[in-house]
């Protein structure tokens, strides 16, 4: 998943960062401690965007590594 399908996904703004993906994540466990209704539901969306945003960095890893190696290809 690329940066841009998880802030299509998600409503995230262009210009997020993992530190906003913390916190709403901590937001959201916080909804279900006072509203411990739907609790399956919401947590399985978090585990969802947890997961979605690892594929996100795992992504971008790997782009910045073939850049890497494509810059040390040309010398």
């Amino acid at each position: 998943m690329t940066k841009q399908e998880f802030q299509q996904k998600y409503g995230e703004m262009s210009m997020f960062d993992t530190q906003d993906v913390l916190m709403r994540i901590a937001s959201n466990l916080s909804d279900m401690h006072y509203n411990r209704l739907d609790a399956d539901d919401k947590l399985n969306s978090i585990k969802e965007y947890i997961f979605d945003y690892m594929d996100v960095l795992r992504s971008e890893k790997r782009f910045a590594q073939e850049i890497e190696e494509f810059r040390a290809h040309l010398g």
